[in-house]
């Protein structure tokens, strides 16, 4: 095998790491954003996982989020932020 063979591989390796870490932190911030700093039971709970270890294993970069995942929680996020943009015509001075 040649070297440059080898580093192409490892950098297949690296980039692939690298999504997931970015996947990972976007998962939490996701978590922190809809249900604060005790983010991962309520989540547990939205998205109907069996086992917390699994919603850990996302935050973590251990495991890869799969796109259901991500689905599910574009639609929570969006759903938040239309009630925030209501509460906040609400609370508007006119």
């Amino acid at each position: 095998m040649k070297n440059s063979t080898r580093l192409g591989l490892w950098g297949s390796q690296k980039e692939k790491c690298e999504q997931q870490e970015t996947g990972a932190s976007e998962f939490v911030a996701a978590g922190r954003l809809l249900w604060g700093e005790h983010w991962q039971r309520p989540m547990q709970e939205a998205l109907q996982i069996n086992q917390i270890a699994r919603i850990r294993a996302w935050a973590s970069g251990a495991s890869r989020i799969p796109t259901g995942v991500w689905v599910e929680l574009d639609g929570l996020l969006r759903e938040k932020g239309r009630s925030i943009e209501k509460l906040l015509i609400d609370i508007s001075p006119d």
